[in-house]
């Protein structure tokens, strides 16, 4: 129980963050310099709010990363440069008070990174995301990809590919 304001790591760089149980409010999870990890249901059902990943570069698996995390409003994945296939299996599933998303720094995409059926996609049942940002380089591999043409799940969302 309880009610964290901000929970930092602030000198890990690689690491594996299997269920990373959480039954406090967090307003904020930072891994400053984390530039690798597997988020395998790291996050999923937790009450985080907000999710701060400036350095990550490359995410080896997030299935299921913050599956139920109805609290997340932001996830800052703004270094992000690979997502090999499955990346974001049920990665954000029933996030609902997710609104936006982007992936300003992803380049290096595997195809079906969003996931391969309509059960597994990315952001399955997140009813409140409208907007889903890419960039413009990356255009033709994400409209080739599994689930692009209903948004990877996100029926009320919009993806652009502006940055």
């Amino acid at each position: 129980g309880g009610i964290f304001n901000t929970i930092s790591f602030p000198k890990l760089k690689a690491g594996r963050f299997y269920q990373f149980a959480l039954s406090a409010t967090v307003n904020k999870i930072s891994f400053e310099v984390l530039e690798e990890a597997d988020l395998n249901s790291a996050f999923s059902n937790s009450k985080v709010k907000e999710l701060d990943f400036p350095g990550l570069k490359k995410i080896t698996n997030a299935n299921s990363m913050c599956k139920g995390c109805k609290y997340l409003t932001n996830i800052n994945l703004n270094s992000l440069e690979t997502a090999i296939r499955l990346t974001f299996d049920k990665s954000f599933e029933g996030c609902t008070s997710l609104s936006t998303i982007s992936f300003p720094s992803l380049t290096n995409v595997e195809n079906d990174v969003f996931g391969t059926t309509d059960d597994n996609l990315a952001f399955k049942n997140c009813t409140a995301l409208t907007e889903i940002h890419f960039r413009a380089d990356i255009e033709t591999a994400i409209k080739a990809m599994y689930g692009f043409n209903n948004n990877f799940g996100a029926t009320n969302a919009t993806i652009y590919f502006d940055l």
